[in-house]
């Protein structure tokens, strides 16, 4: 049969969901990951490691778990309808996360 390798996955990532093995598969593959979901719902506003690197980086809970995806070479696909919450969510290229942050929110 044929075998074509996929160009994309997309999965439930977060920093309160992170999958790593899986997404090192992927991309030891080749494969382009896709977090959907980045934000649980709004779940990630109760994690306390969260909220304390957002008020470290001074940024909101959103904005530190959408710079986590992006330090972690994934693809980012989040949804708000309110124009406020679209611009904070693309707000996310002017820092970076130190490796021990990181690392703090891997779990």
């Amino acid at each position: 049969g044929i075998q074509v390798t996929p160009a994309l996955n997309q999965m439930e990532v977060s920093p309160l969901m992170y999958r790593r093995n899986t997404i090192e598969y992927f991309q030891e593959k080749g494969v382009v990951v896709a977090a959907s979901k980045p934000l649980r719902r709004g779940g990630v506003q109760e994690s306390a490691v969260v909220a304390g690197l957002a008020r470290k980086y001074g940024r909101s809970p959103a904005q530190v778990c959408l710079r986590w995806c992006l330090q972690k070479d994934l693809v980012v696909a989040c949804k708000s309808s309110r124009p406020p919450r679209m611009e904070e969510n693309v707000d996310v290229f002017d820092f970076v996360i130190s490796e021990k942050d990181v690392e703090a929110l891997d779990g």
